[in-house]
């Protein structure tokens, strides 16, 4: 396949080396899938970018605030109360 279109999300060339996922015959042509380097999905009409899928993000982790050994021995102190 031969086309100028980039990946929107990373700006890689369309045309270069992305892993096929699948490619039909549909009424407009052919549609092909294809996995960009970034993870995105590019649905590809005779060539032509017609869709992008983004790939999920990974679940933010949240990390607690630090408390000071004070803190903690009051608390543990409490429960002994």
């Amino acid at each position: 396949m031969t086309t100028n279109t980039t990946c929107p999300r990373c700006g890689w060339p369309a045309g270069e080396r992305l892993d096929t996922g699948s490619t039909h015959p549909v009424s407009d042509g052919r549609v092909s899938y294809r996995q960009c380097l970034c993870g995105s999905w590019l649905i590809l009409v005779d060539g032509g970018l017609i869709a992008v899928t983004v790939p999920p993000r990974a679940p933010s982790r949240t990390v607690p605030a630090p408390t000071s050994l004070t803190t903690r021995l009051r608390r543990s102190l409490r429960r002994l109360v």
